[in-house]
């Protein structure tokens, strides 16, 4: 296994392992709208809330996990909070130079946590500390730890919360020992509530101690996103679940290998994608330009047609602007059903996404959830049989898929055949 993932490493693209000053897309995001906070005004809404999705109380068998940005105005009333199990609410800022928390995004007067309780969906609070140097100062200083647990008491006072979610951006080695006695406080001083840790895609700094975090967290969110980022030196997948490189498959396997208990871990999805200025219309070709994240909302009203990506199960799109070239690599309907079967078929605790808002106007992707987890039974997938190569393939909606590779001796397809004898895709399992 060693010798494994040597090679892997040695294979791994320049624009990945510049991740150890990777900006990563809660940082990007949180920087850009810091200061844009949008006020809650239920008259001047545009959305329009479905009461069914939060009077069911929902009882899904894996957990489906979802951050609500601070900067996402009424979109929250688009939610499926039937499909959700758990939801974060991003999030509450610590002020490393006191320990307080510099701001809490209004969360005492949001109404998300009403909608939330009516469907049974649990309300977790994202505790937010971005930087090395910050997160050093912070976790090393006992007095700045009391002032922030005071103050979260507070909070949790005036409202309940079922879950405190810390993400702490870039956590170093040396914190280590400091972090998991952070951690320890926390779970001592509110037993009944649920801890999780956001992780990044690869533990570039070994900062996390698994063997002691094991016990102390309910979950870890692994984010399985920028692996390609703002900072590449090539256009590529922002998730890619297998192919060269760094993936998704390889950091489960590297983080089993640091000790984690992959029982524990949700895999985090992008519902955005990202598009790059390159220099030619050539796969993955190179940056010459801007980058920019966008929602999966916006790419889907581009109405640009898209490249499905067998290797990665991603979609990439070519499209040329004025002068310039531009490619954006985002996640379908159909390769976001492959990374929550992906979840299931490999028994992590479940998968989530960032962030919810990004798909409001949209549907599909909150569709593909409700077919993996209510309509699709999980234990049959061994009685399932498996279509042959070189055939036509549809999504789980019944769009065409054009042009689909397929490696047959490492991915198949489960399908159904429909009333107009039409393949449906129902999932993706590795052999």
């Amino acid at each position: 296994m060693k010798i494994l993932l040597s090679i892997l490493f040695f294979f791994v693209p320049a624009c990945v392992l510049q991740s150890q000053v990777l900006k990563s897309i809660h940082v990007e995001e949180h920087d850009k709208y810091r200061y844009q906070d949008k006020p809650i005004s239920k008259s001047q809404s545009k959305y329009k809330i479905d009461l069914r999705n939060t009077l069911n109380s929902n009882k899904l068998d894996k957990k489906f996990v979802g951050f609500h940005a601070y900067w996402a105005g009424e979109k929250y009333l688009n939610y499926r909070y039937d499909l959700l199990s758990d939801l974060i609410y991003f999030g509450f800022e610590i002020d490393s130079q006191d320990g307080s928390i510099a701001n809490s995004r209004d969360f005492l007067n949001h109404p998300i946590s009403d909608l939330c309780f009516s469907s049974n969906t649990k309300l977790h609070v994202a505790i937010i500390l971005f930087g090395s140097d910050q997160i050093k100062s912070f976790l090393a200083d006992d007095i700045k730890i009391s002032n922030f647990r005071q103050q979260l008491h507070y909070y949790k006072n005036q409202k309940h919360f079922d879950g405190i979610n810390i993400d702490f951006e870039t956590l170093p080695a040396e914190s280590s020992t400091d972090f998991v006695s952070f951690i320890t406080q926390l779970k001592s001083e509110f037993p009944n509530t649920i801890i999780s840790i956001d992780i990044p895609a690869v533990d570039w700094n070994s900062a996390y101690n698994f063997d002691e975090l094991n016990d102390l967290c309910d979950f870890f969110f692994l984010m399985g996103y920028d692996y390609y980022w703002s900072g590449s030196e090539n256009a590529g997948p922002v998730s890619p679940l297998f192919g060269a490189g760094l993936n998704i498959d390889n950091s489960i396997v590297r983080y089993q290998n640091k000790g984690i208990d992959k029982h524990k871990i949700v895999l985090g999805l992008p519902w955005y994608g990202r598009s790059w200025e390159v220099e030619d219309s050539s796969y993955q070709s190179k940056v010459i330009g801007k980058s920019a994240a966008y929602s999966y909302d916006y790419i889907m009203d581009l109405g640009l047609s898209s490249h499905y990506d067998m290797t990665y199960s991603s979609n990439q799109i070519v499209f040329k602007d004025a002068d310039a070239y531009n490619e954006i690599w985002f996640d379908d309907s159909l390769a976001f059903s492959s990374k929550i079967q992906y979840s299931i078929t490999n028994n992590l605790l479940g998968s989530g996404v960032w962030a919810l808002h990004y798909q409001s106007i949209q549907s599909k992707l909150w569709t593909a959830i409700e077919n993996i987890y209510v309509n699709v039974s999980v234990n049959d997938e061994t009685q399932e049989k498996f279509e042959p190569i070189n055939i036509e393939y549809y999504d789980v909606l019944g769009n065409e898929i054009i042009n689909v590779e397929m490696y047959s001796n490492t991915l198949f397809f489960r399908v159904e055949i429909d009333s107009q004898n039409r393949r449906r895709v129902k999932g993706i399992y590795k052999n």
